[in-house]
């Protein structure tokens, strides 16, 4: 949502300012865990990015539970709540 239509929706908003070095610091955090299940992350933005756990049962178990485990560590590491959705 643009920060305008924000005002308008929420005049009483509170903008607070980003910290990015910050942000690039957990980007990168988050990412090394990822590659850590999978060489195969594809980063789609800052806070998001694909994988291809194909082949990665043995190792870690099946998809649900590789991303039960990626969430898992993102919080325990980072402190980082983290969504995940698993597909064919």
């Amino acid at each position: 949502m643009l920060n305008s239509e924000a005002r308008r929706l929420c005049p009483g908003v509170i903008f607070i300012p980003p910290d990015y070095e910050l942000y690039r610091f957990c980007s990168r955090r988050v990412l090394e865990v990822l590659m850590s299940f999978t060489p195969l992350v594809e980063p789609f933005s800052i806070d998001e990015a694909w994988l291809d756990v194909t082949g990665c049962a043995g190792l870690f178990g099946a998809p649900a539970a590789i991303a039960a485990r990626i969430q898992e560590r993102l919080r325990e590491e980072l402190g980082l709540p983290c969504s995940a959705g698993v597909s064919t």
